[in-house]
């Protein structure tokens, strides 16, 4: 890969990790806003924590070491034991984690449109965030003993006939363990990537539907629901590209693996830093969030100097003083 469009990549996938980071943030300060405490808001920024948490797993364990930074100094040298296999183990544990999510947003927003009445007993704040938590909790379990069945460790791979660039990678021992789990997280990518395309066809549907009975009343969709089921729409088209990828890469074409390897880094990361642009550009009550915080300025310092009021009391020849803070 020549060094211009890596610089790019790095370039793109940098800059949209702090723009996530920022938009992650602002749905957490204004969390008590009706516009953006809602369910869906709920799901993305647990979607946006296990996106922007995998891309710097994927980055600082893999693709670093595969173009050769702190190869000797760190990787080859340090990077040992538990700390090798988190190479693998924490990051497929973030992509089923993002798998689960992604599917359980087109849940939301088919039910948003198809089915409202049920959107609106299943997906109230409390349950949605038990859904979210239950995710994590399953994920944790199901990847958890990896740790007691293997271990990996990094081989330098530099000077390799073969072709292949990736200058260092992490190897895990059984190979048993890493196909089933790579079998297994395989299958979630493509099961999500199919219903979600079958469910966002209904909801496509219904939307149409709606739109034409509207005209025929001469009545006006409200468009929230619809905006924000775009921005679902387009992450599992890109989810579904991502797992064609990678399907490619270990089950059809084995022989040019690392091939399928270098281009599902570069759709993984579109896939999951496109998520605060899609945010932002349906979303308008999260754009003004996000300025708002962006423009906050700073209170000013109150200073207070008192202020001594004089009084005599009709029973009395005393005279007595009031001392009241008053603010400048």
């Amino acid at each position: 890969m020549e060094s211009l469009p890596m610089i790019g990549w790095f370039a793109f996938t940098y800059l949209s990790l702090l723009l996530y980071v920022v938009v992650l943030v602002s749905i957490v300060r204004h969390r008590n806003d009706k516009h953006l405490n809602s369910s869906f808001f709920v799901i993305s920024l647990s979607l946006g924590v296990s996106e922007v948490l995998s891309t710097i797993f994927i980055h600082f364990f893999q693709i670093w070491p595969k173009f050769g930074f702190l190869l000797d100094a760190f990787y080859l040298k340090l990077v040992k034991g538990y700390f090798a296999l988190m190479c693998d183990q924490w990051n497929w544990a973030l992509i089923n984690v993002q798998s689960y999510t992604i599917f359980l947003a087109t849940v939301n927003r088919t039910t948003s449109i198809v089915f409202p009445s049920v959107y609106v007993k299943i997906f109230n704040r409390k349950n949605t965030i038990a859904m979210c938590l239950s995710i994590w909790i399953i994920t944790a379990l199901i990847f958890s003993p990896i740790a007691f069945l293997t271990v990996s460790r990094y081989v330098d791979n530099r000077g390799n006939p073969d072709g292949n660039i990736t200058q260092a990678m992490c190897s895990m021992e059984s190979k048993t363990v890493q196909f089933v789990y790579v079998f297994f997280i395989s299958f979630v990518q493509l099961v999500v990537s199919v219903v979600g395309l079958v469910l966002y066809g209904s909801v496509i549907t219904v939307i149409l539907a709606q739109k034409f009975r509207a005209q025929r009343n001469r009545r006006i969709l409200v468009p929230v629901e619809v905006r924000l089921s775009m921005t679902i729409f387009f992450q599992v088209v890109l989810y579904a590209a991502n797992c064609i990828v990678v399907y490619l890469g270990y089950f059809i074409y084995p022989d040019k693996h690392h091939i399928f390897i270098e281009i599902s880094y570069i759709t993984g990361d579109v896939t999951a830093m496109s998520t605060p642009y899609f945010l932002l550009f349906f979303s308008s009550r999260l754009r003004r969030a996000l300025v708002e915080g962006l423009a906050r300025q700073p209170k000013p310092s109150v200073v207070r100097t008192p202020a001594i009021r004089f009084s005599q009391s009709r029973s009395s020849h005393f005279v007595s003083a009031t001392v009241k803070l008053t603010e400048a």
